[in-house]
């Protein structure tokens, strides 16, 4: 019984020993196959961009022992070109290059052949555009609140660099979206710019500062003088309006009658006697929420000389 398992136990370690040796032969072949391989594109031409969008990844065809190809298979590799060692060209062959993306392969694997065996290449010159920016907010107040004014964002634009193409067709940039729910108090912080869906456009600063304006809203009335016509032979009754508005509370003792100007439409007659005419507001306080004012049309009473 013991000789038995011994005998077994010798046939296992022939058996593994054999499997070794035939995978140490294996492995010390030259093969061919293909590896996926990452590709990094940098330093292109002085002055210019790349404008479309280059592979990311690219496959080779390599020879190499079985212990490349296995040591390559562990190891996902990325291979960085520098577009300098091309020249200004619209179309890469890959395979005119092929000393160039075998660059940062191991030592003793050879390139054979690169798919894809042409790439599209466009240069631009490199453009620098100084853009106004938006905030990008999703905002609700508390009753009665309510912003007394544009957002303040220091700095309130941005410089953006990449292709000129592309630059010539952005007017504004915005912000990532801020939120704040029930808001009624002035607000402040810091939003980071929107990052660009757009290839090679880098944009700076990358964050700004913002403050939202709010303020508590109250009901405001005035009484207001409609312009005088310049012919003295005409006029209006009645000659004044009240506007009623709401205003910041922190605002209400500084708004004015003479802050707003009030003057009739002269082609807005609304019959055939040309006696009614419409009422607009032709200047306003800013920071005012729902101006409204009454009556909207007057009477014109045109005095006849003998």
């Amino acid at each position: 019984m013991e000789k038995n398992r011994s005998r077994t136990v010798v046939m296992l370690v022939s058996m593994v020993l054999a499997a070794f040796l035939w995978l140490l032969n294996s492995l010390s072949k030259t093969y061919d196959s293909e590896l996926n391989v990452g590709l990094s594109w940098t330093n292109p031409p002085a002055g210019l961009v790349v404008a479309n969008r280059l592979p990311d990844q690219a496959t080779y065809q390599v020879s190499a022992t079985g212990w490349q190809l296995l040591y390559g298979s562990f190891n996902k590799r990325t291979l960085h070109l520098e577009l300098d060692r091309f020249g200004q060209r619209n179309l890469l062959l890959s395979n005119n290059y092929l000393p160039v993306f075998k660059k940062d392969l191991p030592r003793g694997i050879e390139l054979l052949h690169v798919y894809p065996d042409s790439i599209l290449l466009s240069l631009e010159p490199l453009d620098r555009k100084k853009v106004p920016l938006e905030l990008s907010a999703d905002l609700s107040f508390e009753k009665s609140c309510g912003l007394t004014g544009e957002p303040v964002l220091h700095p309130d634009s941005v410089w953006l660099s990449g292709p000129s193409s592309a630059l010539a067709e952005i007017s504004i940039w915005k912000t990532q979206t801020i939120s704040f729910s029930q808001l009624r108090e002035t607000m402040s912080g810091n939003v980071n710019i929107q990052e660009s869906d757009r290839l090679n456009i880098d944009v700076e600063p990358s964050t700004i500062h913002f403050t939202l304006p709010v303020d508590v809203f109250t009901e405001g009335s005035l009484d207001v003088p409609i312009t005088p016509l310049p012919n003295p032979s005409m006029q209006l009754i009645p000659d004044h309006v009240l506007i009623e508005y709401l205003v910041p509370l922190s605002k209400f003792e500084q708004v004015k009658a003479s802050d707003f100007r009030m003057d009739v439409n002269l082609n807005s007659q609304t019959d055939s006697a040309g006696r009614w005419l419409d009422v607009e507001l032709t200047r306003s306080p800013d920071g005012l929420k729902q101006i409204k004012w009454h009556p909207m049309e007057v009477e014109l009473i045109v005095q006849h000389r003998d």
